[in-house]
């Protein structure tokens, strides 16, 4: 089963680098990702992930 992962993170260099780690180990797929909590709450709601990786000290 591929799991699908949607990332919540306000530096998008950290979003590269956790796209990487989970491709590399082929940990899921990312489907999307957005860089503010507004947005993300939207895309969520359209794409479904099954995993959420949000950044906790998102303003």
């Amino acid at each position: 089963m591929i799991v699908n992962i949607f990332i919540v993170e306000d530096d998008i260099s950290i979003v590269e680098v956790l796209k990487k780690i989970i491709s590399d180990r082929s940990l899921g797929n990312v489907i999307e990702y957005s860089l503010n909590g507004k947005d993300a709450i939207e895309k969520i709601k359209e794409f479904l992930p099954d995993i959420v990786l949000i950044d906790l000290f998102l303003p």
